[in-house]
């Protein structure tokens, strides 16, 4: 895939958009409970258990490098570029 790397998931950082297989909803809905950490690292966790974790390059969706309302630290993708 040209437009996509697979990711570590002790690397994942972050979820703006998240594009899952109808099939894996199920179980996420019966492990969560059982998942520790903040929520991009448990998908992370879940997700790259069995197989890779795919983000699409250029990010699909770029998030605003505002104050976050719940307290958390701007993180960027260095391969994007301001849209202004």
């Amino acid at each position: 895939m040209e437009s996509a790397f697979a990711c570590e998931p002790a690397s994942f950082q972050g979820t703006q958009a998240l594009l899952l297989r109808r099939a894996a909803i199920p179980r996420l809905l019966t492990a969560r409970a059982g998942l520790e950490g903040v929520h991009s690292r448990r998908l992370a966790a879940f997700f790259g258990n069995d197989s890779p974790i795919w983000i699409h390059r250029p990010s699909l969706v770029q998030h605003v490098a505002t104050d976050s309302s719940w307290g958390a630290r701007i993180y960027r993708a260095g391969f994007l570029k301001a849209s202004r």
